[in-house]
Parts: structure tokens; sequence; C-alpha cells
């Protein structure tokens, strides 16, 4: 298995670890225990044998070293501290931090759980530019780097817009309508671009099915000028670092913003012409 693989693997592992002290409080003690790094090794390889990803019975000792470092990545993310509260100080055992508990819980993929987290945001049909740059956001989280996350996003939410743009360019039905949009907007800075398309859009959402219309002021409103002035604060020369809560928030928010826009653009594409 590669390094990715083992470390979905090794997320899961410690998911089902801490959802069974919740679902048992009684266990917290033998949890304890379980956290050590020999067993946590030998839960990501049964998971592996069970679902034939083993050439062998066994993790190689490659195998066995990504699991170490997926943990150790954990370790540096604020997700787990070596040793336990309970006395056993250091490495083999290991605990979650309170962010880490509350974060290991929740549904669906994180921004911890990276390789998940991409193949289920590749899972539809997906611009491999905004992938490039959510794929680079990831790697900039992963590594402490909360800065350059939140750019990489903002660059991503931009080229969404410009695919946006185009598709409302072929969806009106009237050509004087094409051009003035092209004269105000096409090379302009990315807010007058954004403010030319609302403002177009806008009055003719009428024409959209009803969910677009009701998702319309979350998506290309809210959450998109959430990323573009997070943006802005964290790829000019302001001094301002983004923080962890701030760069972890945007990439949980970005699926769903882009899931959003891309039904939005996809409609448009499909209906050229039709807005009048």
């Amino acid at each position: 298995m590669e390094f990715e693989q083992v470390r979905t693997l090794t997320h899961e592992v410690l998911k089902e670890m801490l959802r069974g002290v919740k679902k048992n409080p009684n266990t917290v003690t033998n949890f304890t225990g379980n956290m050590q790094r020999t067993n946590i090794v030998g839960q990501v390889e049964q998971i592996a044998r069970q679902r034939g990803h083993l050439t062998n019975q066994d993790l190689s000792h490659e195998e066995r070293r990504f699991v170490v470092e997926a943990l150790w990545q954990l370790v540096i993310q604020g997700i787990l501290i070596p040793g336990t509260f309970d006395g056993d100080q250091g490495w083999p055992f290991v605990s979650f931090t309170e962010h880490g508990e509350r974060t290991i819980q929740e549904e669906g993929p994180t921004p911890y759980d990276p390789d998940r987290y991409l193949e289920q945001f590749r899972g539809g049909n997906v611009d491999p530019v905004v992938s490039f740059y959510v794929e680079e956001a990831l790697g900039s989280f992963t590594a402490n780097r909360h800065t350059s996350c939140v750019v990489m996003l903002g660059v991503a939410s931009e080229r969404v817009l410009d695919l946006l743009h185009s598709a409302f360019l072929a969806a009106l039905a009237s050509q004087n309508e094409r051009e003035k949009l092209m004269q105000k907007a096409n090379g302009k800075m990315l807010v007058v671009r954004y403010g030319e398309l609302k403002k177009r859009l806008e009055p003719k959402k009428d024409q959209l099915p009803q969910a677009m219309r009701d998702n319309l002021d979350t998506t290309l409103t809210s959450i998109f000028n959430i990323i573009r002035q997070l943006r802005n604060d964290a790829g000019h020369p302001t001094g301002r670092q983004m923080t962890r809560d701030e760069a972890y928030a945007l990439l949980y928010l970005f699926p769903y913003y882009h899931a959003q826009m891309s039904a939005l653009i996809e409609h448009l594409e499909a209906n050229p012409d039709s807005l009048t």
C-alpha cells in the first residue's frame, strides 16, 4: 500500500477507537491501553487484510512505518499528543487533544484526512484547475501552512467564478448583454468581475430552478465573499496570519460551495441562450 492509503486507514482506526469510547464510557481505561503504536498498527493491518489491500498477510516494514508517519503527522497538526493523561509519558502511547477529539468525530472526510477528502471532492465533474488548487490547499494545511492554504482556496474559488462567468455569458439570450458584460468584466480584477456578474445574474434568478435560486445568496454572496475576504487578507502584504480554525473552516465549506456553484454552471451550460 502507498502512504496515502495507509494514512486513510489510520484515520479510520482512530475514529473507530474514539467512537467506541463515546458509546461506552466504561471502556476509557482499556482505551488508554489501546492507544499504543503497536495496537494501532495491528488494527490497520486487520482492516487492510479484511479489504484485500495486503499482498501478504501482514503489513510490510514500510507499511508499518507509514502508520507511524501518519500518527506523527497528526501530532504535528495538534490532533494527537504523545503519552496519556494517566501517567504514561510519551511514545508509544498517544492521546487525542481536545481539538483532535472534536474534529476526528465529525462526519465525512475532514481536512485532517486529506486523501479521503480529495477522493470525495473529485467524485463529481471537477475542473482540473480547481482540483489542483484544492490539493495544494490541503497540502499546505497538512504542513500547518494555514495562510498558504487560504490563498490556494481563494485561487480555486476565483477559478470557479471564472467558469460561472463563462457559463452565464453563453446562457444570455441577448448578444448586446453579452458584449456589455465582457466589456465591463473581461481582464478586470476579481471584485469587479464578481460585481458585474452578480448585478446581471440577480434580476434573472427567477429563471433558474427553485433550488438554485434558494442557494444563490448563500453560495455566490456569503461563502464566496468569506473566501475572497480571507484570501485578500492572506494574499496581500497585510501581515495577517491565518489561524488553523480559519483554514479548517474554509476547507470544510469549500466542497459544499463548489457543489452548488458547479450545479449552477452545469445548468447554464446545458441551456444556452435561455436567460432573457
